[in-house]
């Protein structure tokens, strides 16, 4: 008989530190699966203990609680490698989430649903004297699938295995694509599989012998064997890689810590050195010199340009310029907020408080960009009654709307998550687009996520809004954003519209200074006291009575201040129902140390909603 300690592997919204303790007859090791029962609900989880029942007989007796009964085993031995108990347990006690959701991003249901059996082969660690390499390999799109190329054809030759990630399937299936051309076929592994194509791929990947290659998603970190020579993420910089719902953790470090324990040739490939790079001093491997023969970019000053989308640049470049174009703008709809002339407030959704926008594409309509809330066209404001409202912004309707009046002759198309709602309409829209000689693509990051769509003329018609948002990283986000986009553009410069031209971003980019733009920006961070040089941890304190909250919100912030560097306190940008206490901690002593800070944190999970590293601090 054994008491173990298990954490549910998601699901359960269970996010305790602690584990849960269950009593089993059977012989379990750690990393085993078993099932428990939370409430009504059966959950698998993972064991992260275990110990001999005879060693804590006493405990037991003295003890004034019943120990429950685990309902099965799914998997006496782990169905994944070993290591990741180890990485799933840091990766977690860093972000304050469960050991259990975090192993679950890495383990396919089929895995869990038929646990393999592992060869004893696969439990070998590589010698501690093996040379863990690891690697910054910066350069286009282009050039690192040529970089790809290369390094699988040398583990061809040498009878290695690879496997590259990727942020998202469409570039699974792109690399995939293009990496067939091999005698011996890659493998694919993403969440869009069924479980049947799922269960296929893990046995096939397990069976192969080297040579082999795998392009996956971060999913398939739980089926690597151990044994791979080369583990490549691909955009390790993307966004996609940050997981947005709990738990929130990036999937960039759990792959290299996978890589580092396993003694594996690790590589980050990616469009520019991050911030975190520069300030570590690491000398990536450039894959050129990123100096084109024409300026990558060029400005439109949008400041004589009252009412209208595009510039008279952009329209000549429309109508004189031959080829497709692609038109990129943040925001979908046609005025992207509602503003009433008679009493100046916005108009918002009357039940989140989200801001409308207005869609004119098959119909006219507002809607809630937060809840979705649909209203009628004709609505009044709701804090004076008048019906001026009127809207602003440049929406991708609203560009779509005067490019049909002022170039007709050309076919065009919006890609957004609007008009293309589901992958069917995604994919009639991007074959229509692809196929015409000079159509016009009108659309938002979906844009960015299409790797293998490319246009001659490209146009950005609006990023100056993300200016107005006020977070740390406003300049690192729009810089990837715009160099992602002009990735696209081949034969011309990417035309860039603002009303901020002298802006140092804009005249670094048009002389392709980005590493000295991304060394000012870094110094600008180290003089502010903020990320990469410290590390930031949100806490949210929701309550709909104001006074209540700024009471909770008061005392949390005199509980936590004597354990931190700094903290501040503020209104969600987004919900005003919600508080903000942002804590700044040393790096090293968070990861080291910090524990009465996180015993602080975890004893309020309930109450609190904690991030650690944000993306965002204020919505």
């Amino acid at each position: 008989m054994n008491i173990i300690t298990v954490y549910p592997l998601g699901g359960a919204g269970y996010r305790d530190p602690s584990g849960l303790t269950y009593f089993i007859k059977q012989d379990v090791v750690p990393g085993s699966i078993v099932e428990v029962k939370l409430g009504k609900k059966l959950y698998p989880a993972f064991v992260a203990s275990v110990e001999n029942i005879s060693h804590n007989k006493q405990s037991l007796k003295n003890s004034s609680y019943a120990l429950k009964k685990i309902q099965r085993t799914i998997s006496k031995e782990p169905p994944y490698h070993p290591s990741l108990i180890g990485i799933s347990q840091t990766i977690a006690n860093f972000y304050r989430e469960s050991p259990g959701s975090v192993l679950k991003l890495f383990m396919p249901a089929a895995l869990l649903e038929s646990p393999l059996s592992f060869t004893p082969h696969w439990l070998i660690s590589a010698s501690p004297l093996t040379y863990n390499q690891f690697d910054v390999v910066v350069g286009s799109i282009h050039e690192r699938i040529d970089f790809y190329d290369s390094l699988v054809r040398e583990a061809y030759a040498k009878q290695k295995r690879v496997v590259i990630f990727t942020p998202t399937k469409s570039i699974v299936l792109y690399l995939h694509t293009i990496l067939s051309r091999f005698r011996i076929k890659p493998m694919m592994l993403h969440g869009g599989l069924s479980k049947k194509q799922l269960k296929k791929s893990i046995e096939e990947y397990h069976a192969q012998p080297a040579p082999s290659l795998l392009v996956a998603t971060p999913l398939a970190l739980g089926i690597l064997r151990g044994d791979e020579d080369s583990i490549v993420v691909e955009d390790a910089d993307s966004a996609h890689y940050q997981k947005k719902q709990r738990p929130l953790v990036n999937l960039v470090g759990a792959i290299r810590s996978f890589a580092h324990e396993n003694h594996t040739h690790y590589y980050e490939c990616k469009y520019t050195p991050s911030l975190r790079d520069l300030m570590n001093d690491i000398k990536p491997n450039y894959l050129s010199s990123r100096q084109k023969q024409i300026a990558p970019f060029a400005l439109a000053d949008m400041t004589l340009c009252k009412e209208e989308t595009l510039s008279p640049d952009a329209l000549q470049a429309l109508r004189t310029l031959t080829g497709k174009a692609l038109i990129f703008t943040t925001r979908k709809g046609f005025y992207t907020f509602i503003y009433c002339t008679d009493c100046h407030k916005l108009a918002l959704c009357s039940a989140c408080r989200g801001p409308l926008v207005l869609y004119s594409f098959k119909k006219t309509y507002y809607k809630c960009r937060k809840c979705g809330a649909e209203y009628d066209p004709h609505m009044q404001c709701e804090d004076c009654g008048g019906w001026n409202l009127r809207g602003y912004g440049i929406g991708s309707q609203r560009i779509y709307g005067e490019l049909k009046k002022k170039v007709p002759e050309r076919p065009c198309w919006i890609l957004d998550d609007t008009t293309a709602s589901t992958p069917l309409k995604r994919k009639a829209i991007l074959e229509a687009f692809n196929m015409s000689t000079d159509g016009i693509l009108v659309g938002t990051e979906m844009i960015l996520e299409e790797p293998s769509l490319s246009a001659e003329i490209g146009i950005v018609a609006n990023c100056d809004n993300l200016f107005s948002l006020p977070e740390f990283n406003i300049n690192e986000r729009v810089l990837s954003l715009l160099l992602r986009f002009s990735e696209k553009i081949s034969n011309t410069p990417t035309l860039i519209q603002t009303r901020f031209v002298r802006h140092p971003l804009f005249q670094r980019m048009i002389k392709q200074e980005i590493k000295q733009l991304l060394l000012g920006e870094l110094e600008e961070r180290k003089a502010a006291n903020f990320p990469p040089y410290v590390l930031f941890i949100k806490i949210t304190i929701a309550h709909a009575d104001s006074a209540e909250r700024e009471k909770r919100a008061a005392e949390a912030h005199a509980l936590l201040k004597p354990h931190v560097l700094d903290i501040s306190s503020f209104d969600s940008f987004a919900d005003k129902s919600k508080h903000h206490i942002l804590v700044t901690i040393s790096r090293d002593s968070w990861r080291n140390g910090a524990q009465t800070l996180k015993e602080i944190l975890d004893a309020h999970l309930r109450e609190w909603d904690v991030v650690v590293d944000p993306e965002n601090v204020l919505v």
